[in-house]
């Protein structure tokens, strides 16, 4: 499942409510980062925790890699932020999601981290923003899933077969990508349960005035 939150309206007093609340439901051993949009992903993971599992507060572990774990649960995240969005997906099983703001394709970019499948793609001027943030998001998705990260290599993976796709199965695992407004967004995992709630600012307000 995603869940995505706008955060362009949090200001700094409401970011303050939300540092309070995340001190009372989050403990890491690591130093983490304290930005906004990593803020409001710990806080909207514990939205999720808590309305879904019932789960008060949590705590991470960490893969070989960095990547952060629930503590003594079985339940799989990733977060992922752009522009003015945070996005976050649960699941039973490992899972990775990206959502990225589209933007004015770079050529170098592509050469330098797409397949040449991928970069031969990019080269119809009409849809290359939109093909390069879909093939990006997918990329990411699926080495968020894996634990690696871009250090396990953009280029590993060849998405050129599935750019007109919504959903495909591909790598052992099942792929969701879709258009968000003027973002894209892309989900890997076991599993093809991919539905997308939009989580409001009413709703997380509550949320965090309950802790606080």
């Amino acid at each position: 499942m995603l869940y995505m939150l706008n955060t362009a309206s949090f200001d700094d007093s409401f970011m303050d409510e939300i540092k309070a609340a995340e001190k009372k439901i989050f403990s890491t051993d690591r130093l983490i980062r304290g930005n906004k949009h990593s803020l409001c992903g710990r806080i909207l993971l514990g939205y999720i925790l808590k309305n879904r599992y019932g789960i008060a507060s949590f705590s991470y572990s960490y893969g070989e890699n960095g990547k952060p774990y629930l503590k003594n649960e079985d339940i799989f995240f990733s977060i992922s932020h752009s522009g003015k969005y945070v996005l976050c997906c649960v699941s039973d099983s490992e899972i990775g999601c990206d959502i990225e703001e589209i933007r004015d394709y770079n050529p170098k970019v592509g050469k330098r981290f797409f397949t040449s499948e991928e970069y031969e793609l990019l080269s119809n001027k009409e849809t290359e923003d939109i093909n390069f943030a879909k093939l990006w998001t997918l990329k990411e998705s699926i080495l968020k899933k894996e634990g690696t990260g871009i250090s396990g290599g953009l280029d590993t993976y060849c998405f050129a077969d599935f750019i007109d796709k919504e959903s495909f199965d591909a790598y052992g695992c099942s792929f969701y990508s879709y258009r968000f407004g003027a973002y894209m967004v892309s989900v890997c995992g076991e599993k093809a349960d991919y539905g997308t709630e939009i989580v409001s600012e009413e709703k997380i307000t509550e949320f965090i005035r309950t802790l606080n």
